[in-house]
């Protein structure tokens, strides 16, 4: 159980990779702006497309599902690492993910990062199966996008303990899920001094209650 100096290596590299920010890049490469002071103020896709369009946020968001999401998992598969760093690794790329120690701890909302990393451990059919049916009844019903975010993470936080057996892979992502509604409630601005229906508001919808 105890990790060796090398696992240990590979996990500090998954975050300071996880920490890198296609959204932020690419926003100030070709626009010269900062994207975490425009639009909702983070680095992650959805914010790319609400203000720069889907031309630029198709990059970020294969970025963030496919190569900080699904590979680096699938390469530490491959080179038949242990079953605890496969879960570890899950972690630490949502944490570099959310909290960069390039941008001061700011970062996405690792949706799509944590769907990447659901993808490569064989959750495909439960992933789109979710998906599909809160985006129905989002389309038909509460149209919030937000919201259907949060059901379907509070829907894994449920459905995880019985799709797997393994207490240590359940330990993991219920503190990814964790971790998800947690960064809704501080953003990117690290502020802790919010009521409760602050806190509310921000976990159901992202957002704070005047908006």
């Amino acid at each position: 159980m105890f990790l060796e100096f090398f696992e240990i290596l590979i996990l500090i590299f998954l975050y300071l990779f996880s920490s890198i920010h296609s959204g932020y890049l690419i926003v100030n490469l070709f626009y010269s702006k900062n994207i975490y002071t425009i639009g909702y103020k983070n680095s992650g896709f959805s914010n790319v497309y609400k203000v720069f369009g889907i031309k630029s946020a198709i990059f970020v968001g294969i970025y963030d599902l496919v190569i900080k999401g699904i590979i680096p998992i699938y390469l530490l598969s491959f080179l038949d690492f242990s079953k605890l760093i496969l879960y570890l690794s899950a972690v630490v790329i949502v944490c570099g993910h959310m909290f960069s120690v390039f941008h001061s701890f700011k970062g996405g909302r690792g949706i799509l990062t944590t769907i990447g990393i659901g993808l490569a451990f064989g959750l495909l059919k439960e992933i789109a199966l979710v998906v599909t049916i809160f985006k129905i009844l989002e389309i038909y019903w509460w149209k919030n996008n937000a919201l259907s975010t949060f059901l379907g993470i509070i829907t894994f936080m449920f459905i995880i303990p019985f799709l797997y057996d393994d207490y240590i892979f359940i330990i993991c992502f219920e503190l990814i899920f964790i971790l998800l509604l947690f960064k809704r409630i501080i953003t990117n601005n690290i502020n802790m001094n919010l009521h409760l229906g602050m806190i509310i508001h921000r976990i159901l919808f992202d957002s704070n209650l005047n908006k």
